[in-house]
């Protein structure tokens, strides 16, 4: 598909991180920006910035990412700014990234929470953060997302916030973090890494291990609580063969479970993404990319998803577009409205819900078909047969 590049006279330099804004929906044209722009964009439309991964040192590559995100953001596509970065020699240099990710905070977080150098009203500065979502992938979350996060907060507990307020002020930015364990504390934070993901392993691991530890705050079926339970928390088998029993079970049943860390940090836990995740070529895998979670006929997919694939994809797409819709209506409401995480977390339980109940709604493959391309039948009868979470299956 052709590609309209267009670059200011005054791109950034090959050491600085490079801001292209996203124009277009089918046919993307890209404008070379500079981070001073995007607090100028987010007072015209809810902005998106993509932090992508350390092969995001080349255009094409930070391209890639703004189509797939393109794709998620439904009908919700014309009504927003994407900004896509492209981190050039820096990701080599640390003190030329630190200042690149200082700039960044500077240029974009600074006014929106001052006022003629002073600070602004909690409520207004949480407002303003309404119209910034994040989307991060790999380094971008563990090098980028995380350090922006970091240096904001000084930042605004030296304009005088205090440590609470800060922390509801960045409540309101939603961020994606994926294929690498997040470190945000304060940031509205949906986490997503595979247990299969091949290229950063350890951190599904230990992410899985967190949450079967902390598994009443999992929603799973009871059949698959008690299981993972018996076979993996109570067991005494060395800690290798729990995690090769742990992988085996996630994929083999095709699951997607969602760990609530805190109010504003949630976990995905899932299986094999793609199919081709079970190949693995320069330490690369299929489920630690993004762009199988294309939806629609707008740009053709790199990969296949499976069942799993196609329900991260669509938790991912939800929260994206719930950030987008939220910031759209703080734009013309008279009071602020605030991203309540939780309750957005309620209402993707209940999109990933026939993939892990499957057995317990006695749904056929026709109806998880249906749920997971978007051709849910509202007439179609669901009826579970159990009791322990009444309130996720509640009728309209």
């Amino acid at each position: 598909m052709k590609k309209v590049q267009k670059k200011d006279d005054n791109t950034p330099k090959f050491n600085k991180f490079t801001y292209y804004l996203c124009e277009g929906t089918e046919y993307l044209h890209w404008l070379g920006i500079y981070s001073n722009r995007i607090g100028e964009l987010m007072k015209e439309k809810p902005t998106i910035v993509i932090f992508g991964g350390n092969a995001t040192s080349k255009d094409s590559v930070s391209f890639t990412y703004a189509k797939t995100l393109k794709t998620l953001l439904g009908p919700f596509r014309d009504d927003v700014h994407m900004v896509t970065v492209n981190y050039n020699d820096s990701i080599n240099n640390e003190s030329e990234l630190s200042r690149n990710i200082n700039q960044f905070v500077h240029n974009v977080f600074v006014p929106m929470c001052t006022y003629d150098g002073a600070p602004v009203p909690v409520e207004q500065a949480q407002r303003n953060a309404r119209q910034l979502t994040i989307m991060a992938h790999c380094y971008g979350v563990y090098e980028v997302a995380s350090r922006v996060e970091a240096v904001t907060h000084d930042i605004m507990l030296g304009l005088g916030y205090s440590n609470e307020e800060v922390a509801s002020i960045l409540s309101q930015i939603a961020v994606v973090t994926y294929g690498a364990a997040s470190k945000l504390k304060y940031m509205s934070d949906l986490n997503c890494v595979s247990i299969t993901d091949g290229v950063k392993k350890q951190d599904g691991l230990n992410l899985w291990k967190y949450m079967l530890e902390d598994v009443d705050n999992v929603d799973i079926p009871g059949s698959d609580k008690a299981y993972l339970l018996k076979k993996y928390v109570k067991s005494k088998r060395h800690h290798d063969k729990k995690f090769k029993f742990l992988k085996k079970f996630i994929s083999v049943h095709d699951r997607c479970y969602i760990h609530k860390v805190s109010d504003n940090n949630y976990f995905v836990a899932s299986g094999h993404l793609t199919w081709e995740s079970e190949h693995e070529w320069d330490n690369m895998c299929g489920d630690h990319l993004t762009t199988y979670m294309r939806m629609g006929d707008l740009y053709e997919r790199y990969y296949a998803p499976t069942e799993a694939g196609k329900y991260v994809t669509r938790i991912v797409s939800s929260y994206i577009c719930q950030s987008v819709a939220n910031g759209m209506l703080n734009r013309t409401s008279d009071s602020f409205v605030p991203f309540n995480m939780p309750k957005v977390m309620e209402d993707i339980n209940r999109v990933v819900a026939p993939l892990n109940y499957y057995n317990e709604l006695n749904l056929t493959k026709q109806d998880k078909f249906n749920m997971a391309t978007n051709k849910y039948d509202d007439d179609m009868k669901v009826e579970p047969n159990r009791t322990e979470y009444p309130d996720l299956f509640e009728k309209e």
